[in-house]
């Protein structure tokens, strides 16, 4: 079982070791940890990062900037216990609702936001470059429950 803890210094610089190609912008979040307007949560489990979420709120709104799973571990719950962490954090923060970007052809990832409680809400057209052409981004919230 992973443990999910808030991002501080210390933790994010293991993030900057990540090699995985999947793993995000991951020294762009070293910087990010720095600034209060972007938070997050990372997964660890035997004493390796498997997981991180980062978001950014302004107001009553967070938006997800990244969601990453380390392979191994993905369909195990990290995912899901990241974004368990996120509702818990938002909740007494008054936050009304959670906005992402998934592509559409991305099923696993669409599957978790539709379990999770994430409704559409509009469409970006060709918003992820993709070696065969662009792709669609759909844009998703989750309005709650937030307990």
């Amino acid at each position: 079982m992973c443990q999910i803890r808030f991002w501080e210094a210390a933790a994010v610089s293991a993030l900057a070791q990540l090699t995985d190609p999947t793993a995000g912008p991951v020294t762009s979040l070293v910087q990010w940890q720095q600034q209060p307007a972007y938070a997050g949560f990372i997964a660890w489990q035997a004493g390796q990062v498997v997981g991180y979420i980062c978001w950014q709120q302004g107001g009553d709104e967070v938006d997800i900037l990244y969601l990453w799973v380390a392979p191994a571990q993905r369909r195990h719950g990290v995912a899901q216990r990241l974004l368990q962490a996120l509702v818990q954090h938002c909740q007494p923060r008054q936050v009304r609702a959670i906005f992402l970007e998934v592509a559409v052809d991305n099923p696993a990832a669409l599957a978790l936001y539709q379990r999770w409680g994430a409704t559409p809400v509009s469409r970006r057209r060709g918003y992820y470059a993709r070696p065969t052409g662009a792709v669609d981004a759909l844009v998703l919230q989750y309005s709650g429950p937030w307990g």
